[in-house]
């Protein structure tokens, strides 16, 4: 039975593994996170499709689940805000 400065001493080295290893484990994720990841860049006059993300149980456009629309769209860009804002204006193509 551990007591006193053992157990603390104890239990330290354990968090530090603990520590080390999620340490460990988000850089790994952060590798694999960004091999997959790509810039996005629009120009004015590209057509985009909005991604829709319903709510689980939530009725959108009309449809449930399996049959609800993943994307909405196609919209045309017609200028650019910022470095990552667009306006969009709707155009049926």
């Amino acid at each position: 039975m551990l007591l006193g400065p053992d157990l603390v001493r104890e239990t330290t080295e354990k968090i530090s593994v603990f520590r080390d290893r999620i340490l460990a484990v988000q850089s790994w994720q952060k590798i694999y996170a960004n091999r997959r990841r790509r810039p996005l860049d629009f120009e004015v006059g590209n057509f985009v499709m909005l991604k829709v993300s319903p709510m689980k149980g939530v009725k959108h456009f009309k449809k449930k689940r399996k049959l609800a629309p993943r994307y909405i769209g196609s919209f045309r860009i017609i200028g650019r805000v910022g470095a990552v804002s667009y306006p969009w204006n709707y155009q049926i193509c």
